[in-house]
């Protein structure tokens, strides 16, 4: 009976983990990204002219922090087709950081700056913070990206309780570095499409770490994306299973058919 219990728990966890983030286990997705690209001399100029280019200058006998090591291949995987990633080891390639204003500074492990494609003037990264969503608002602030679907509402802790005390909601709770989550936004650009005519729906997402985890907790999220369901204000039900258009969409005929018969 204990063997098939523990056989029983490991399914369950390994289906758990295909589909979502563990907020204990944020570094364990980076096994599961794209790498940054290496720079060099030579291939600098022509790489970061034809593309937008994220790019960490450092030295290679100084200790990069885990987090910005954890951002930088996230930030990879996350911005995708819109945004490379790339790093240059200013030991090994000098006149480049040179040429680029990075000189040797013993109080810094790493300089960030950003190349707009087409555009001669580069843009660095003054925040001391090497945590993800400090480097996505700056990546956002100063790069024209594809724009949301905007059916989907930005929560944030204080119109979180406001919006979704009337009618009928389903909010996805996300941590930004968590690619699953990532991968999970089209989805729902194209769920806000399919229910544009249904009013009484409203689609929301909330980003757990950039509110600093205060709805999350009064919500017990710990994996990421988790979506729930809330009826003027009351969370009513959780969604189960992988999350695709179908699957989203059966969930919620499926909570407005209950909804109609209480």
């Amino acid at each position: 009976m204990k063997t098939t219990v523990a056989f029983t728990i490991l399914i369950v966890m390994s289906h758990f983990r295909l589909h979502s983030c563990l907020t204990a286990n944020r570094s364990d997705d980076v096994a599961y990204l794209a790498f940054p690209i290496e720079l060099t001399d030579q291939n600098f100029t022509e790489s970061v002219k034809d593309n937008n280019y994220l790019v960490i200058f450092y030295w290679s006998e100084n200790e990069i922090s885990h987090n910005i090591r954890i951002t930088m291949h996230l930030l990879s995987e996350i911005f995708n087709a819109n945004l490379k990633i790339g790093y240059i080891d200013c030991n090994e390639n000098n006149q480049t950081c040179l040429d680029n204003g990075i000189a040797a500074d013993i109080s810094k492990s790493y300089v960030l700056k950003l190349y707009k494609v087409n555009e001669v003037e580069d843009i660095t990264y003054t925040n001391d913070s090497d945590y993800i969503h400090y480097v996505m608002e700056f990546i956002q602030d100063n790069l024209d990206l594809p724009a949301t679907d905007q059916n989907v509402v930005e929560l944030t802790d204080k119109n979180f309780k406001e919006l979704t005390s009337n009618g009928s909601w389903i909010v996805d709770f996300y941590f930004p570095w968590c690619i699953h989550a990532k991968n999970l936004e089209p989805t729902l650009d194209k769920l806000s499409s399919v229910l544009e005519q249904d009013a009484s729906v409203n689609i929301g997402k909330i980003d757990c770490v950039k509110y600093e985890w205060t709805t999350c907790k009064e919500n017990f999220i710990v994996n990421s994306p988790t979506i729930l369901w809330f009826e003027n204000g009351r969370r009513t039900d959780r969604f189960h299973g992988r999350p695709s258009l179908k699957t989203l969409k059966s969930f919620v005929e499926n909570q407005l058919a209950s909804k109609k018969s209480n």
